[in-house]
């Protein structure tokens, strides 16, 4: 298998397992404090506003540094 196929499929398996532990999370969150109610709407309340931050800030790193650096790598 090429580099790139196997690189491939270690991003993949990653991707994938990010996606079952998150959906884990959830499922116990959702055990711990239920779909409604007043913990259910604090915790989200609460958690809104560092999720929104990480999300531009990883998104923004990603576009300035890690592309560029893949481009390069490829060229």
């Amino acid at each position: 298998m090429s580099s790139v196929g196997r690189n491939s499929v270690i991003m993949a398996s990653g991707t994938a397992a990010s996606r079952i532990t998150g959906q884990i999370r959830t499922i116990l969150l959702a055990a711990a404090l239920g779909t409604t109610g007043l913990a259910a709407n604090a915790y989200q309340a609460g958690s809104m506003i560092p999720q929104l931050i990480y999300t531009l800030v990883s998104g923004g790193i990603f576009n300035a540094v890690l592309v560029p650096q893949i481009v390069r790598t490829l060229e």
